[in-house]
């Protein structure tokens, strides 16, 4: 609010300094002058009551008198009667300065003009894609009043449909403020058809190769069917999926799927196919309810002896469960995050009534969280829970559900499910309690090269009976490149308390594509 203030700088005079070099002083003089504040204040409106602007301004009689948060004032102003429906609305700001006086009179006239009303909605630039799920996607109504955040999450809705290079949504004659106004919908579609192939290599699944073909509007519903196989060192897998995005022309996600994987582990493998039925829905911008049922038919060979603790855990065993998932995620970026949260709850409960041998509850949760530190300097990191438990004729959670910690996703340092419970022969044997916490900090180091420090601890444990918890911890360092196809991972992990009975290294390299978490 000093508005009149000054600053003068006093001459400079250099003085020598002994060693040759001068030295000078420098003297800044800062003049506030008289501190301008705001006089009467006055808001204009024919159609709305001044009291809520003066609320949605935050400006009051007496304050200082801020330009930039005058402009602000009538940028909030503008923007509130957007939101509801007044798209033409005009906001003229009026500054007066009393003479022989510090102080600004204001006065805001506001010219709402008609509260849009959506009328017919255009469809154009679809050959392939029925204009139908065009229409549920955008889900307006004709009638209802239009603000430019409507326009702009119906816009993102059809985008999401995945069939689209590109969709823009505008009213007709935008010039031409009307209380009924048509909204144009030009859309310029993708191929129905693509072709994918993917190969990679991690320290633990090495080799890995991945083809895959999709048909991406299925009945011209926007609905997707995808063939899809994988092949590494440790699992092989086929899968068919097909994708509904407006189930029952609703806003649900629905997926059904039929697989067939082939698991290597240390400790056991499995073959099992499987068949899910998925049921997903946005609540929020940045939150996603699930629903699914998983019938498995799985059959476990090669179980270690020591941990085979059930008979489920040897042979052929159905598995049929119903699984609940609440999804809050707020991160800037998918593959490569700099800020935001990414929480999940997912819930597992298998039992007789659904068709499964096995039966258990197995509960899960996920934060993980991102924090800017500015100069492209990153703050990361994840904690992760987790408790199974058997119950009605299981006396203990089969192999393939307990939990496993340790390698380049979880604990570096550590090989792959090397923390916790093992058996006679020093294999894993997982276990039904986890705790996993990782931190690390990511720094730029040159062009697109970034550097990682990083500390990992976690925990796996049986309830009661086997070992019990100890924390094992990891530190160490990394390096990331930002690759066209995501960040490749280098990263050297050293545990800070091995297991004393662990005959192995007591440092690890891992590479992969992708952050750790």
């Amino acid at each position: 609010g000093f508005l009149t203030a000054g600053i003068s700088v006093e001459p400079l005079e250099f003085q020598p300094y002994g060693d040759g070099r001068q030295v000078v002083d420098v003297v800044v003089t800062v003049r506030e002058g008289g501190q301008s504040l705001i006089g009467d204040l006055e808001i204009r409106s024919d159609l709305q009551d001044s009291s809520k602007f003066l609320e949605i301004t935050g400006l009051r009689e007496g304050d200082p008198y801020v330009p930039e948060a005058v402009q602000k004032a009538r940028e909030d102003i503008l923007t509130w009667l957007s939101s509801t429906g007044y798209l033409y609305a005009e906001v003229a700001l009026s500054e007066q300065e009393r003479r022989g006086e510090d102080i600004v009179d204001l006065v805001f006239s506001v010219e709402e003009g008609p509260q849009v009303k959506l009328g017919r909605i255009i469809v154009t630039g679809n050959e392939n894609v029925k204009s139908e799920i065009i229409r549920l996607a955008l889900d307006l109504d004709e009638g209802e009043i239009l603000t430019l955040e409507k326009i702009l999450n119906a816009q993102e809705r059809v985008y999401d449909l995945g069939v689209m290079n590109s969709v823009e949504a505008e009213l007709v004659d935008p010039g031409n403020p009307a209380q009924r106004k048509d909204l144009i919908v030009t859309v310029s579609e993708r191929f129905r058809y693509v072709v994918g192939f993917k190969v990679g290599y991690g320290s633990e699944d090495k080799a890995r190769g991945e083809a895959a073909v999709t048909h991406r509007n299925v009945g011209g519903m926007a609905r997707s069917l995808t063939l899809k196989a994988r092949k590494s060192a440790i699992e092989s897998r086929t899968s068919l999926l097909y994708r509904h995005p407006w189930f029952s022309s609703r806003p649900i996600d629905f997926s059904a799927s039929l697989s067939d994987v082939v698991e290597e582990r240390d400790t056991y493998s499995r073959d099992a196919y499987s068949a899910s039925l998925d049921f997903t829905r946005k609540m929020s911008r940045r939150t996603e309810v699930g629903l699914g049922y998983v019938f498995e038919g799985l059959r476990l060979f090669d179980v270690s002896p020591g941990a085979q603790l059930s008979p489920d855990d040897e042979g052929k065993t159905d598995v049929a469960a119903m699984i609940w998932e609440i999804i809050y995620d707020s991160r800037d970026d998918i593959l490569d995050p700099w800020s935001g949260l990414l929480a999940d709850f997912r819930l597992e409960a298998a039992s007789r009534g659904l068709g499964s041998a096995a039966e258990y509850l197995k509960y899960e949760l996920a934060s993980h969280h991102y924090i800017s530190l500015g100069k492209e300097t990153v703050l990361a990191g994840l904690l992760r829970l987790g408790y199974a438990a058997p119950y009605g004729q299981s006396e203990e959670v089969i192999i393939s559900k307990r939990f496993f910690l340790g390698g380049q996703n979880s604990v570096r340092g550590f090989a792959l499910d090397g923390l916790g419970p093992k058996d006679a022969e020093g294999d894993p044997i997982g276990g039904d309690l986890m705790v996993n916490a990782n931190v690390e900090i990511r720094f730029p180091l040159v062009r697109t090269f970034r550097g990682v420090c990083f500390l990992d601890s976690g925990s796996v444990w049986f309830r009661r009976g086997g070992e019990g918890f100890h924390l094992r911890s990891s530190m160490g360092a990394g390096l990331r490149w930002s690759s066209p196809i995501g960040p490749l991972s280098l990263d050297y992990g050293y545990q800070i308390n091995p297991d004393p009975e662990d005959t192995d290294d007591r440092y690890r390299w891992h590479l992969s594509i992708g952050h750790a978490f």
